[in-house]
């Protein structure tokens, strides 16, 4: 079993990405009580996970999907994912061989059209195909 992310991570890495970029419109999508409630479904979703690279796919895909934030889910997502491999001892290869402008554009276009299976792999050889 690999190591999750929780509710804070969440929080954190939403905090963070409106330090690195501007977040038009800061806070949850809807209320924060909804905001909260679909944070902690994607925490409690993901508690299953064995493959940290799956468990990643799922964070970025579900964070996006579930939108729980007014603006900087992606960059939230990213964020999150990035942390819950690091604190499993593994790493986003796709960093190694595309700019985060080329990623962020994988994140927008390219990622709702993969399951969680395509995008594990994405991230850890970052190739798409």
């Amino acid at each position: 079993m690999v190591e999750g992310p929780e509710l804070d991570d969440f929080m954190d890495a939403h905090e963070l990405a409106g330090q690195v970029s501007e977040i038009r419109t800061p806070g949850f999508k809807q209320s924060t009580r909804k905001g909260i409630q679909k944070l902690a479904g994607i925490v409690e979703d993901s508690r299953d996970f064995d493959d940290p690279y799956r468990l990643a796919a799922f964070l970025l895909i579900e964070t996006i999907n579930r939108h729980a934030f007014n603006d900087g889910n992606h960059r939230t997502a990213w964020i999150v994912a990035k942390k819950v491999l690091r604190r499993n001892n593994e790493e986003m290869r796709v960093e190694e061989i595309k700019s985060f402008d080329e990623i962020e554009k994988d994140l927008k276009s390219e990622l709702k059209f993969k399951d969680v299976d395509h995008v594990a792999n994405w991230i850890r050889t970052g190739d798409f195909e």
